[in-house]
């Protein structure tokens, strides 16, 4: 019978032991179409050389080298520049060694905790003899391990697991997305440095012509062969071309300090490298990418959320097991004597063994 007792007990435990309370994780389903609303381009439109990204070999966005279809050595120069030294980027990936750290911390509730301890005491207790109180001083020499065990029979660590796994999925999530909008800045801000190139080129040309324009005009003026009205309108179209001027070179120096806080570079130090005007680069391949579906789905912000509600729902579960009864175990195994010298003999040692629930019962 006493057997019989002793097994019921062991699969009781183990059935707790499998007990997790709270919902479990589904992905969410949405309805989004598995193939893209195609619109037929006009016979005469030009299109470049279409690049299908193979079946197999489809990454994720954040791991596409989709600057490197500009053919732009400097483009790609900044991007790892940019990969290297952009603070957004090192703040997300000291994130990640976090939610790591977090990680390991919450794997480690599933095993004893053991210390290891040693002290010594001195204590004195009251004996009465007669109307007289005589302390009786007494020593307490310990020394060994203790451990702690917390069973889990309701899976508040394993929800807690759950949890911080999903958080730390949302942290490498988090770092894609940083990493794909910061790409995507810095190839936006490039362009547009040599867009601005462009146009300063071009409105450098524009004021050099309004200038003899207006020199012709004036000298036509004093020698009397056309009005004041025409020297005026020049020189106001002569004072508009030097206006575009200066507000394309404004627009090229903040596209300029924007590419050096994109790099993680002090200010001014891109202008170097893009000093040397050149043409606005243009991708001469056009990537197709995946389903509409299959493009969400890889999307870092997506599955940042994705993540997160993961954590959320397992969360729920942590929650609703404190409703429950927390069972821990705790014992002590060592030497305890009350003489220091006689503390390694064999009848000093000493171990103890308990349990305990802790049950709230009105907690609001």
């Amino acid at each position: 019978m006493l057997k019989r007792n002793k097994l019921f007990t062991v699969i009781l435990c183990s059935s707790l032991a499998c007990c997790t309370v709270g919902p479990d994780y589904h992905p969410p389903q949405n309805g989004i179409p598995n193939a893209w609303h195609e619109v037929k381009p006009m016979a005469s439109a030009a299109r470049p050389e279409t690049q299908k990204l193979p079946e197999p070999d489809r990454k994720a966005l954040a791991e596409i080298e989709w600057w490197k279809q500009f053919n732009d050595p400097v483009l790609d120069g900044l991007v790892e520049k940019g990969l290297i030294q952009n603070f957004d980027l090192k703040i997300a990936r000291a994130r990640i060694a976090q939610a790591r750290a977090t990680l390991s911390q919450a794997r480690s509730a599933f095993l004893p905790q053991v210390n290891t301890e040693a002290s010594a005491e001195r204590e004195a207790n009251a004996v009465a003899f007669g109307t007289q109180t005589f302390p009786t001083p007494f020593n307490i020499f310990q020394a060994g391990f203790d451990a702690t065990w917390e069973l889990d029979l309701f899976g508040g660590n394993r929800r807690i697991l759950e949890a911080v796994s999903a958080l730390f999925g949302a942290s490498k999530a988090n770092l894609d997305e940083m990493r794909v909008s910061m790409l995507a800045e810095i190839a936006r801000t490039y362009i547009n440095v040599r867009a601005y190139q462009a146009q300063v080129a071009i409105a450098t040309d524009t004021v050099r012509e309004e200038e003899d324009n207006l020199k012709i005009r004036q000298e036509l003026f004093h020698a009397g062969s056309t009005g004041e009205a025409d020297a005026i309108l020049a020189r106001t179209s002569a004072m508009q071309a030097k206006s575009q001027l200066l507000n394309y070179q404004s627009l090229l120096a903040a596209s300029e300090y924007n590419l050096d806080l994109l790099l993680g570079e002090k200010p001014g130090a891109t202008h170097d490298i893009v000093a040397e005007a050149k043409p606005i680069p243009v991708a001469d391949k056009e990537i197709v990418l995946a389903a509409p579906a299959e493009v969400i789905a890889n999307r870092p912000d997506v599955r940042a959320a994705e993540r997160r509600l993961a954590a959320g729902t397992a969360e729920i579960g942590t929650a609703k097991s404190k409703l429950f009864p927390d069972v821990s175990l705790a014992g002590f195994f060592g030497l305890l004597n009350p003489v220091a010298k006689n503390l390694l003999e064999a009848r000093s040692k000493s171990w103890t063994l308990e349990g305990a629930v802790n049950w709230p019962i009105l907690n609001y």
